[in-house]
C-alpha cells in the first residue's frame, strides 16, 4: 500500500521540491493515532517541538499494531526504493539508517518557527489527520529557502491539514534549503494530529531492511 502512495505522489517545485501524498494511512492506523494518549501536562510555546520533549509520543515495540505494521513498510527495500526514487529519480536505499515515526497531537498555541531540518533527518514526511474538522491553514508553512534570516521570511504556500494526506521532502536534494514551519497565531479548534516521519542517522528500535 504505501509503496503505491508513493509512486503515485505528486511533484511540486513551489517554493522548493517537494512531494504531496494521499490516503496514506488505513482507517485501523487513523483509530490509532486518534485514541493515543498524551500527558496533560501545561505545554509550552516557544516554536520548537523541543520545547515539550516529555510529552512527545513515539512508536516503538509495544506501540499498537497498525502504526507497527506502518513501520513496517518503511523499513522495507521496496518503500526505500520508492521514495529514492520519487526524489532522486534514481534507483539506490536508504542502508544503514533508522526509522522514526512520531504520533503529532498539537493544541491552539503551537507554532513553529522557520527551520531547516536538523543535518541527521534525511527524508521528512508529515501526514495530517484531521477529522475534528480543523481548518485546512494549520497545514505545515513552506518558505522561500533564498535569505538567511528565517525569522523574516513570509510564507510562500501552506501544504492544507486534509484528512489523510501529507507532504515529502529531502533536505539534501541538491535544490538548497527546505524552510517550512507553522506561522503563530492559527488557530487550533480541538487537536492538530498526525504522523511525522523520517529516515534518520541516529538509532530508533526500527533500523531498514538491507
Amino acid at each position: 500500500m504505501l509503496k503505491n502512495v508513493i509512486e503515485k505522489a505528486s511533484v511540486k517545485q513551489k517554493p522548493w521540491p517537494w512531494y504531496g501524498l494521499s490516503d496514506v494511512l488505513d482507517e485501523e492506523q487513523v483509530a490509532e493515532i486518534r485514541a493515543m494518549q498524551f500527558s496533560e501536562r501545561e505545554r509550552l510555546h516557544g516554536g520548537k517541538r523541543s520545547d515539550n520533549t516529555s510529552v512527545r509520543r513515539f512508536v516503538n515495540e509495544d506501540g499498537p499494531s497498525g502504526l507497527i505494521r506502518l513501520v513496517e513498510e518503511l523499513r522495507s527495500k521496496e518503500v526505500q526504493k520508492a521514495i529514492h526514487k520519487k526524489i532522486y529519480k534514481y534507483d539506490g536505499n536508504y542502508s544503514g539508517l533508522y526509522v522514526r515515526v512520531e504520533v503529532l497531537n498539537d493544541k491552539d498555541g503551537f507554532w513553529l518557527k522557520p527551520h531547516c531540518d536538523i543535518g541527521e533527518k534525511l527524508i521528512s514526511c508529515l501526514v495530517y489527520v484531521n477529522e475534528t474538522d480543523e481548518d485546512e491553514n494549520i497545514g505545515t508553512d513552506l518558505y522561500s529557502n533564498s535569505g538567511s534570516t528565517y525569522s523574516l521570511l513570509e510564507p510562500v504556500r501552506t501544504v492544507p491539514f486534509i484528512h489523510n494526506t501529507g507532504y515529502m521532502f529531502s533536505q539534501f536534494d541538491g535544490n538548497g534549503n527546505k524552510v517550512h514551519g507553522l506561522s503563530k497565531g492559527k488557530k487550533i479548534k480541538v487537536e492538530r494530529r498526525g504522523l511525522q516521519i523520517n529516515y534518520v542517522t541516529f538509532e530508533t528500535p526500527w533500523r531498514v531492511y538491507e
